[in-house]
């Protein structure tokens, strides 16, 4: 068999096996985001809050991550702001969870200035996120060709509204309402 016919087998062989090995899915990476319930700490300047980002695919590395930004409508506070992503290498199928912030969620953060807002306000905040997945991306050839497989991303975003309350100057933290 000349060189010419055995590397058109090898690319056709290979080939074979990449399409039998990417036809699990359509979109050969997958996410999901869980968002944790995102509210204020017991009338503190404290929030709780956190994000899972989750990616499965059947190529060997995947890497998943995300932002998130804390910001409330008051010239007395600053924000809040995290971020996280990490790889992975591993036997297909891959699966890859990243909590955003990194470390134990729910996660708790310091709403800076929001001692200053005054007793009795309650503001509308806003928890901005971001996640995302991302698989690498292999060139498989032969006889001077080749076949790109895996290299899928995947983005998400959204924003999830909670409030804050700034507990009056007397005794009652809720001034009477439930919030």
């Amino acid at each position: 068999m000349n060189s010419r016919a055995m590397h058109s087998f090898i690319f056709a062989g290979v080939a074979a096996v990449t399409l039998l090995c990417t036809s699990h899915n359509a979109q050969a990476i997958e996410m999901s985001v869980a968002v944790l319930g995102i509210n204020q700490v017991d009338f503190t300047s404290r929030v709780k809050l956190g994000h899972m980002v989750t990616a499965r695919t059947y190529m060997i590395s995947v890497a998943a991550g995300g932002t998130l930004r804390v910001s409330c409508p008051s010239t007395f506070t600053g924000t809040i702001e995290a971020q996280n992503s990490a790889p992975q290498t591993g036997i297909p199928p891959n699966v890859l969870s990243v909590e955003v912030p990194a470390g134990w969620l729910p996660a708790e953060r310091e709403l800076p200035g929001f001692n200053n807002v005054p007793g009795g306000t309650t503001l509308t905040c806003a928890y901005y996120w971001t996640a995302v997945a991302k698989e690498a991306m292999y060139s498989l050839g032969a006889s001077g060709s080749s076949l790109p497989i895996g290299g899928d991303a995947y983005t998400r975003s959204d924003t999830v509204t909670f409030e804050m309350y700034q507990p009056g100057s007397g005794g009652d933290k809720s001034n009477g309402c439930i919030h």
